[in-house]
């Protein structure tokens, strides 16, 4: 029932899609970490960092509304999660590392699609900051260390 999608839906996306593409480009200031460029998740301020010992394992980014969650390296959507707060997660296995996107207003993607770094994935609702986690090898990971936001 989500994933159906009206022909207006499909449209629009198409077009989002289309223009988005032009937007796409490699920044200098982007770390490398072993020659793997990482691209932030979304443009927005670090609300809360990471915290394990606070139990906080993702940091938390207060962005404007409708700004586009890009995926952070090529990889695939595993999954595509809605929530009761009317907000969505998804989930991009990019080889060794997991990232999780959670508190989106919208998704441009679906289950078993293919990205490329800096492909715009989701809408942020820009009312409840994005909740965004990097996960290497199965173990949670300061995302601050790898990427600038």
């Amino acid at each position: 029932l989500l994933e159906a999608k009206s022909e207006a839906t499909a449209d629009f996306m198409a077009q989002y899609e289309e223009k988005e593409r032009d937007y796409l480009q490699l920044f200098d200031d982007v770390p490398v970490t072993s020659s793997i460029t990482f691209f932030r998740p979304a443009h927005g301020v670090v609300l809360t960092p990471y915290s394990p010992e606070n139990k906080q394992i993702g940091v938390e980014i207060q962005t404007p509304k409708n700004e586009n969650a890009t995926a952070i390296l090529a990889g695939s959507i595993v999954m595509i999660d809605y929530a009761i707060n009317n907000t969505y997660t998804i989930v991009v296995q990019h080889q060794s590392y997991i990232s999780v996107y959670r508190n989106l207003s919208s998704v441009l993607k679906r289950v078993g699609d293919v990205v490329q770094s800096g492909e715009s994935i989701a809408l942020c609702s820009g009312t409840i900051p994005l909740h965004f986690e990097l996960w290497l090898n199965g173990k949670h990971m300061n995302p601050e260390d790898v990427i600038v936001f």
